[in-house]
């Protein structure tokens, strides 16, 4: 009975592994096993970028993580933080890999690290290009503070620093950013950091390596499983792409800190040169060329200036000589006629023999066979060689030893011997093959691309290591990909389509092409004419604007003459009226007539003279430490008196102001704050409102604040005829100014300060309603602010000029204010001039020793032509004729010292 079914157990297996074996169960390949895992997945510039939801990620270690997942098949999901939120979340089986770990005995017996690392890396010392205290030498680190991250670096630089007996302070950070934002900031003196971790930084300066370390992908403790896929994904992709790491390193670390790590030599020629003379080889586009106007051309008029500017030494200036052969190219560069030659090639040996280095090659291309047609199966055995180019040579003797030589002047030449059935082969580079070939002449003409490949490189004179070593790594860093494109860019001047060959190929398209040139010819002399036509048009009118200029200044200087007319014959009058009054009191009131027409006067000359100086580039800006506040105060005291007389209410307003101490022209600012509250005090009726709005409004410039002072009336408002020539001085629609205390040039001086500002000033009115005008001005902030202030007020304070007398030349009310004040505070008696022939008057009249020094303006003073001065020199008095004279500026400390110094000798 159990024999009956231990039969039938081994009939029913047999069954089963039969129908097995013949009836197989297919699986659907969508079904395909997959399995998401976990990713600590830190911000690294370069190693792992993009670390928040929705951001593109990049980098050495996301691309690394993708290529494993072919052969594993995970899905990833990433979890995101700081390097050590991540770390810390391995440790607690939060996450499943991080990358990056540097292999410890510590972190083994905590972590799982597969059997091989995912790359290497040194670790450097950087420091900012502007310290010099910080030197190759590790003692100079002494006293500064060195940045690391908080990781296995930290264990390796504490090490260098006790072994090396450094006394510094070591900071350590949790994640790059907040590192490289540190070393940025200039809050740490040494940035220790991977070579290749982080990408080149402008400011910075490579010292050296003080260490090293394989990296790995850790795998989170308790999963065996996922380190046993890990080890056979690393293994299988190391069977099938051995340099596959070597591969993604040279895509990622190009430009890092690695890139400008120059050694001893290479500083040395940096240090020592500051141009660079390229040679290069006439007629081989896209390489190299003379173009007709005699410039460079090629690849290599772009190539030198790239690799030096992205090395970082974009000052060295590059100078070019072509040669028409090989061998002059070559012999230049071994006599020192030039330091490096491209393109050079044929390999080693025969760079050996012609006594230079070759650089790594920026293009490996394939050579082609050029053969004709009829010549195909024809053994190769004979070739056309270019004279002036060896390069060739070497290629022919290098791969085809036993084959003959013939030489010809020119690569064309070569060809045309093909064509002509005189040699069977030449040979061609092969970037160069398709537009030598598509020319009419070669169209019988085939080739075959060979299996050995020419490079071209940069060659460097043997025994200048340090400027090979600095063009390998300029190669390095431009990278192939814009090699390439380089060379593609100037391959289409390489095929010049003559009209032979245009003919040629458009035979039929001829006549058509003939008629639509005649037609575009009659065209174009239509448009000729019509231009013509337009320019005499233009011309005539450019001829009615200056005549309309000119009318405009000759009606200016009708009604200026007019206007000084009518104050010199009110003045007269009212002289007149006071030979003949008997009135004491009727007498007082012609006198301050007199004086009304006395002032009007002046601010029509001081316009005059003011728009003339601005004009003709005679006035400078000074930019002197001032407050925004304190200007306002001034501005309003200017003004306080006529605000009384009619009555008026204003409202001044600041917002937003967080920069109050600048530097400016204050002087200059005032004058036009002044100018433009006085119009508004002037043309608004009586009892009207006033509105200052002072506000610091956004600047794009972080060494500047940028001011907008508006000032607003109720007042009659203005047209549009006059809105758009309000800023023109000689403008007929302001001519009449009978009615006004001024020639009207108070707006047109302000428009052109602030223009010398690079500011802007607008106005917008409705008649009836009012006016309202926009300053808008750039100015520096001054860091000093306060502190300097103080400084300054006390160093003024410290002068003390009691009994001493100055008279102040100055014909500006703003200016003659600001010097008064000044001049006060330090103990001096004023007096005020208004031009040199006044200023001459009251020196003359006074007994000698009157004055102590004049204070002239400072752009008279800097005219050069001191009328004031020479005046002086004819009075007998010498103590008047040596009256010192000397300009007033805003610099009130430096003024104060030259002052004191003057009247000290």
């Amino acid at each position: 009975m159990v024999k009956n079914k231990t039969k039938s157990l081994i009939l029913f297996i047999l069954c089963f592994l039969i129908i097995f074996t013949y009836f197989p169960i297919n699986c659907n390949a969508s079904s395909a096993y997959t399995k998401k895992v976990r990713v600590g997945y830190y911000e690294n510039e370069v190693f792992e970028d993009g670390a928040s939801d929705n951001a593109v990620k990049s980098g050495y270690a996301y691309e690394y993580y993708r290529k494993l997942s072919e052969y594993t098949g995970w899905e990833y999901e990433y979890v995101y933080g700081d390097f050590s939120e991540i770390y810390q979340m391995l440790l607690k089986g939060e996450v499943d890999f991080v990358a990056g770990l540097a292999y410890t005995s510590e972190r083994s017996n905590i972590i799982l690290f597969p059997e091989k690392a995912m790359g290497s890396e040194k670790y450097s010392f950087v420091k900012h290009d502007f310290d010099k205290d910080i030197t190759l030498d590790p003692r100079s680190f002494n006293g500064k503070t060195i940045g690391v991250l908080d990781s296995a670096i930290y264990d390796i630089l504490n090490n260098y620093i006790s072994n090396h007996r450094i006394n510094a302070q070591i900071i350590t950070y949790t994640d790059y950013s907040t590192l490289l934002n540190a070393f940025d900031k200039k809050q740490i003196d040494i940035l220790a950091a991977e070579n290749d971790g982080i990408y080149d930084r402008r400011h910075a300066e490579y010292l050296f390596s003080f260490g090293e370390s394989d990296y790995y992908i850790g795998v989170c403790p308790g999963k065996p499983y996922l380190l046993k896929e890990l080890n056979d994904a690393q293994e299988q992709l190391f069977f099938e792409e051995p340099n596959y790491v070597a591969t993604i390193r040279n895509k990622y670390y190009p430009v890092t800190l690695s890139s400008r790590a120059y050694s001893k030599v290479e500083k040395d020629w940096i240090n020592s040169h500051q141009t660079i003379t390229v040679g290069y080889l006439n007629n081989y586009l896209p390489y190299s060329c003379t173009d007709k106007d005699g410039h460079v051309t090629g690849m290599i008029c772009e190539l030198v200036p790239a690799l030096f500017k992205e090395l970082n030494i974009p000052d060295i200036v590059v100078r070019y000589v072509g040669y028409d052969s090989y061998e002059e190219l070559v012999k230049g560069l071994t006599s020192d006629e030039v330091d490096i030659a491209f393109p050079v090639g044929g390999g080693l040996y025969y760079s050996e023999e012609d006594g230079i280095y070759l650089s790594n090659p920026l293009v490996s291309s394939l050579t082609d066979l050029i053969y004709r047609v009829d010549f195909l199966g024809t053994p190769v055995s004979d070739f056309a060689v270019n004279k002036n180019n060896k390069m060739q040579y070497y290629y022919v003797k290098t791969h085809f030893p036993e084959a003959s030589i013939s030489y010809y002047s020119s690569i064309e030449e070569c060809l045309n011997a093909v064509v002509k059935g005189e040699v069977s082969f030449t040979t061609l580079n092969g970037i160069r093959t398709s537009a030598f070939l598509k020319k009419n002449d070669y169209r019988n003409l085939s080739f075959r691309q060979l299996s050995f490949s020419d490079d071209r490189c940069i060659g460097v004179k043997i025994g200048n290591e340090g400027l090979l070593k600095l063009i390998n790594r300029g190669v390095h860093v431009l990278g192939d990909e814009y090699i390439q494109n380089l060379s593609y860019r100037y391959m289409d001047a390489m095929s010049v389509y003559t009209f032979k060959d245009f003919i040629n190929d458009h035979f039929f398209g001829v006549f058509i092409i003939i008629i639509v040139l005649l037609s575009a010819i009659i065209a174009l002399s239509v448009r000729d004419i019509n231009r013509t036509r337009r320019r005499i048009k233009e011309k005539e009118s450019e001829k009615l604007d200056i005549q309309k200029t000119s009318s405009e200044k000759t009606n200016f200087l009708s009604n200026y003459s007019e206007n000084l007319r009518f104050y010199i014959n009110a003045t007269e009058g009212l002289v007149d009226l006071i030979k003949h009054s008997n009135s004491k009191e009727e007498t007082i009131v012609f006198v301050d007539r007199i004086d009304i027409c006395a002032k009007c006067l002046s601010n029509i000359v001081n316009d005059v003279l003011d728009l003339s100086r601005i004009e003709s580039g005679q006035v400078l800006l000074e930019n002197t430490p001032v407050n925004i506040y304190e200007i306002i105060k001034d501005v309003r005291t200017v003004t306080s008196e006529s605000m009384e007389e009619k009555k008026h209410i204003i409202s001044v307003n600041y917002r937003n102001i967080k920069h109050p101490d600048v530097l400016t022209d204050r002087i200059r600012l005032t004058q036009v704050l002044i100018n433009i509250l006085t119009n508004a005090i002037e043309y608004t009726p009586a009892e009207g409102l006033l509105v200052m709005n002072v506000e610091e409004i956004t600047s794009y410039d972080p060494e500047k604040a940028r001011f907008m002072f508006q000032i607003k009336d109720n007042g009659p408002g203005m047209s549009m005829d006059i809105i758009n020539s309000i800023f023109d001085p000689y403008a007929k629609e302001r001519a009449n100014f009978k009615n006004f205390h001024t020639i009207g040039f108070g707006l047109a001086i302000c428009k052109k300060i602030v223009d010398m500002m690079e500011g802007t000033i607008d106005v917008f009115s409705i008649e009836g309603k009012g006016s309202e005008f926009t300053v808008e001005v750039p100015l520096l902030i001054n860091t000093e602010s306060k502190a300097k202030s103080n400084e300054n007020e006390a160093e003024i304070d410290s002068y003390n000029f009691s009994g001493k007398r100055v008279l102040v030349l100055e014909d500006s009310l703003p200016n003659q204010l600001f010097a008064s004040k000044i001049m006060k505070k330090v103990g001096f008696e004023i007096q005020i001039a208004l031009d040199e022939f006044e200023a001459y008057e009251k020196i003359k009249a006074a007994h000698s020793d009157y004055f102590d020094l004049v204070l002239m303006n400072s752009d008279v003073y800097n005219n050069g032509d001191n009328e004031l001065s020479k005046r002086l020199k004819m009075i007998d008095d010498p103590a008047k004729a040596d009256t010192p004279i000397i300009p007033f500026t805003n610099d009130t400390p430096s003024l104060m010292k030259n002052i004191s110094e003057l009247l000290n000798t």
